[in-house]
C-alpha cells in the first residue's frame, strides 16, 4: 500500500509539474503574441499619424484651391457687375411686354422662393432667368414650379 501511495504521489506531482509547465508555455505564447501585436499597433499608429499629416496638408491645398477660385469668380462677379447695365438694358429691349421687377433683387432673394418663383414665372420670367436672379439652381426653380403646379391642382 506504501508503494501505491508513493507511486499515486508522484503521478499527482508530475501532472502538477506538467500543468504548470503547460500554464507557463501558454502565458509566454501569448505574452509574445500580445507584444506582437502591440508591435503591429504601433506601426498602425505611425501610418494613421502620416495619414492625418497628408490629409492635413491635402487638405490646406484644397482650400487654397477653393481661396483661389473664390477670388477669381468674384473678381468676375465684379467685372460683370460692371456690364450689367448693358445686359440689362438689351434684356428689357428683347421682353417689352415684361413687368419691371417689383421689388430689388435683393429683396427678391431674401423673400421665401416659394412666394417669389411662381410670381416670376407669371411675369413672363425664363427658368434660367429665375434662377439667376435668385441665386438658386434651375432643378430647384423647376421642383418650386412643379410643386405649384400640383397644389393649384389639388386646391382647384
Amino acid at each position: 500500500m506504501f508503494w501505491f501511495l508513493m507511486i499515486v504521489a508522484l503521478i499527482l506531482m508530475a501532472t502538477a509539474v506538467f500543468s504548470i509547465y503547460n500554464r507557463q508555455k501558454v502565458v509566454d505564447e501569448f505574452t509574445a503574441e500580445m507584444k506582437a501585436l502591440l508591435q503591429e499597433a504601433e506601426l498602425v499608429k505611425k501610418d494613421f499619424e502620416a495619414i492625418m499629416e497628408n490629409a492635413v496638408l491635402v487638405t490646406d491645398d484644397m482650400l487654397k484651391s477653393l481661396d483661389e477660385r473664390l477670388q477669381e469668380m468674384e473678381r468676375l462677379a465684379s467685372s460683370q457687375n460692371n456690364h450689367q447695365p448693358a445686359r440689362n438694358r438689351l434684356r428689357s429691349a428683347e421682353r417689352p411686354n415684361r413687368k419691371a421687377l417689383p421689388f430689388s433683387i435683393e429683396d427678391l432673394r431674401r423673400a421665401h422662393p416659394s412666394i417669389v418663383v411662381p410670381r416670376l414665372w407669371n411675369e413672363g420670367y425664363s427658368i434660367p432667368e429665375i434662377a439667376e436672379l435668385l441665386n438658386r439652381g434651375q432643378g430647384e426653380v423647376r421642383l418650386i414650379l412643379d410643386l405649384q403646379k400640383k397644389r393649384e391642382i389639388s386646391s382647384g
